[in-house]
């Protein structure tokens, strides 16, 4: 757990301040251990999967993995109305777990292993709608998608890209916004409706 890539995140996200960070770090492996988050991996997420995908594969053009989300046609409150709320609240875990483990597991790797510690998530949010991705179980797991990353995965994203994003979304973001460190706001890419800014934003992601 002491490697550079596990501890720069914490270090990142509390101003290189290492006595901030040491207890971001604790309540951290407090949380994993009451969570019995070492075991998730192996948890089988295909109900949760029906309404949401999350997929890690690919490298920017700085080295950092790419984690790419269609998540206009996710259907949360599908899995809201379905019982399956607990089941996406340990989806988000297990994603979440996902794209440090993949960072680890590159530097590690004597080939592909390098200076990198973030990652790059784009997001194509054509389709979302208020009423599949915004009811109160959908608000909610947004706010606990947030408020982990924030305290338990801090700063391991780079950048967010959204493409294609519909003014809707604004509900979204207005709702998890007070969540969101100075870091993670720095992160979000202005978000673009019209066709000539999505047409920037398609230069500048290529």
């Amino acid at each position: 757990m002491l490697r550079d890539d596990f501890l720069l995140p914490f270090l990142r996200a509390r101003k290189l301040d290492a006595d901030r960070a040491s207890s971001m770090i604790q309540a951290m492996v407090t949380w994993r251990r009451e969570n019995n988050v070492d075991s998730i991996l192996d948890e089988d997420v295909s109900k949760v999967e029906k309404c949401i995908q999350v997929r890690h594969g690919g490298r920017d053009k700085s080295g950092r993995l790419i984690v790419y989300s269609q998540m206009g046609q996710w259907d949360i409150r599908k899995c809201v109305l379905a019982g399956q709320s607990a089941a996406l609240h340990r989806y988000i875990i297990k994603n979440q777990l996902e794209g440090p483990a993949a960072i680890a597991r590159r530097s590690r790797n004597p080939v592909t292993g390098g200076n990198v510690t973030q990652l790059t998530s784009i997001m194509d949010m054509q389709g979302f709608n208020l009423r599949s991705g915004a009811c109160l179980g959908c608000l909610q797991f947004f706010g606990v998608w947030t408020y982990n990353y924030e305290f338990y995965y801090p700063a391991s994203v780079y950048k967010y890209y959204f493409l294609n994003t519909p003014s809707s979304f604004k509900a979204v973001l207005d709702f998890v916004k007070p969540l969101h460190t100075p870091g993670t706001s720095k992160a979000l890419a202005p978000l673009e409706f019209d066709k000539a800014a999505k047409d920037r934003k398609s230069t500048r992601l290529n």
